[in-house]
């Protein structure tokens, strides 16, 4: 192959990093994230701990979440039962570790449905403008002029309790936090000289929001998402709590604290077990949140040092 046919081909080839220097990049991300600020670490910890007990329920719960045993009812805490027995004897570790998985996924699944909806509405009516972006805003200011709560609260009402449901109107109510900051992630981004710079040599508008526009707005998407995982677990629980939520006898932590609140003068830690881990989960989620924007944030970066 002659000098002329490799050129053109050098120029058309993407640049991609050095692996050494990806390495080091990862390696830099992961000493901000963990380390910087001591308080990430911990909550990575409490993520990964929930993850790990919510993907391995069946193999870390020492007995079937839903056995009962009507002899050993009001059991305290011992080596045979670590978290004692609810008020059917079912063993409250078990309950605890199966609610992290309904919990973890009720989380993630309203994020999604929140991140798609009001993604999509953001990011068309920040970068398209004129009078579609002032429908979307006057949709979305409606929406917020109702607490998220009361919000989520409406919707279970009109679709009913259960696990799908508690998950739609999670990730609904969640869609105008979503949609109003990507509104102005994409407001921001439209105008810097990339987009410019791919409208002149004809990008297409889908090209320029996926190719352009959507990776230089990742860090807020990931930020905010983690976040609101924390905001949707406190919400599946108000809403089970209620019984507005998981219907019973599905282990969920608002559905253990609810069952135990009339048990807490005989039994304290039926009640109080669930609601400490309701606690632990939303002060893990924020604190790595915290971590990962200050990790992602070039401008707190070098205020970090």
């Amino acid at each position: 192959m002659d000098r002329a046919q490799t050129i053109p081909q050098l120029r058309d080839a993407p640049f991609r990093e050095p692996p050494s220097t990806v390495w080091r990049m990862r390696r830099q991300f992961l000493r901000r994230l963990l380390w910087t600020r001591k308080t990430g670490g911990i909550g990575a910890l409490i993520v990964l701990a929930l993850v790990v007990l919510a993907v391995a329920a069946p193999l870390l719960a020492p007995y079937d979440p839903a056995d009962q045993d009507l002899t050993r009812r009001y059991k305290s805490p011992s080596a045979q039962n670590l978290l004692g027995t609810d008020n059917f004897g079912r063993d409250m570790l078990s309950r605890v570790i199966w609610g992290a998985r309904v919990s973890m996924l009720v989380g993630v699944v309203a994020v999604l449905i929140s991140l798609l909806v009001g993604g999509f509405l953001g990011i068309t009516g920040g970068y398209v403008g004129g009078i579609l972006d002032q429908v979307i805003c006057s949709f979305v200011e409606t929406l917020m002029a109702f607490p998220f709560l009361l919000l989520a609260l409406t919707i279970i009402t009109v679709l009913g309790p259960g696990l799908f449901n508690v998950m739609l109107a999670i990730g609904l109510a969640s869609v105008p936090m979503f949609a109003r900051v990507l509104r102005a992630e994409v407001l921001a981004a439209r105008e810097r000289e990339y987009v410019t710079a791919a409208r002149s040599i004809g990008a297409s508008q889908s090209r320029i929001i996926y190719r352009h526009i959507l990776p230089n707005i990742m860090a807020s998407l990931i930020v905010l998402g983690t976040t609101r995982i924390a905001t949707a677990v406190l919400t599946e629980s108000s809403l089970s709590f209620l019984g507005l939520g998981i219907r019973p006898p599905t282990p969920s932590w608002g559905v253990m604290v609810a069952e135990g609140r009339a048990f807490l003068e005989r039994a304290p830690w039926i009640a109080l077990v669930p609601g400490a881990i309701v606690l632990v989960t939303i002060l893990g989620f924020n604190l790595f949140g915290d971590s990962l924007r200050d990790a992602l944030d070039v401008r707190l970066r070098h205020v970090r040092k």
